[in-house]
């Protein structure tokens, strides 16, 4: 979410707000109509230098982003573009840009949405088969209900899931 000026009243406003929140001048619209881009911006790592350099360049990743040296030495040695900022300002991908160019590494910035992908979810979103919906862990078993004092027998064929992390059950679909 970034802070726009209001048209009409020069007040700083939500780039997410319909009206002005201090006079009611309807500023989506206004955008819109203009055709003034009020949203955010992502900073695309496509090239991280020749290999001398791949080594700052990570170094610049983990330090900046916080990511860890591993993640950074993913990013670095991927063959695709990464996402290194997304869903930020101008001012602020613009200082990334530049700290990354003195190293020598090919960074670029597009608006936000033109990549789906974020530093934390840098891949396509794969199917990681049943995962717990409490928790999100894969550590699953499966086997049947069982026999009930208070059914009995009624429903003990039935399937039923249980997270080995978080210890939640549920039946699947």
């Amino acid at each position: 979410m970034a802070l726009i000026t209001c048209p009409e009243c020069n007040a700083q406003v939500s780039d997410k707000a319909i009206a002005c929140p201090h006079c009611g001048y309807p500023v989506q619209e206004y955008f819109q109509e203009n055709k003034i881009h009020t949203g955010t911006y992502d900073l695309v790592l496509f090239d991280a230098g020749p290999n001398g350099m791949k080594i700052k360049c990570c170094k610049l990743i983990d330090e900046c982003l916080k990511v860890g040296a591993i993640r950074a030495k993913e990013i670095c040695e991927s063959k695709k573009e990464e996402v290194l900022l997304s869903n930020e300002t101008i001012k602020k991908v613009q200082e990334m840009k530049n700290k990354f160019e003195a190293i020598g590494c090919g960074v670029k910035i597009v608006e936000s949405d033109t990549f789906n992908n974020t530093i934390n979810n840098p891949r396509p979103v794969v199917d990681r088969g049943v995962c717990c919906p409490r928790c999100g862990s894969t550590s699953i078993t499966t086997g049947q209900r069982g026999f009930s004092i208070l059914t009995g027998p009624i429903g003990s064929s039935k399937t039923t899931n249980r997270c080995a992390k978080c210890g939640y059950k549920w039946y699947p679909k």
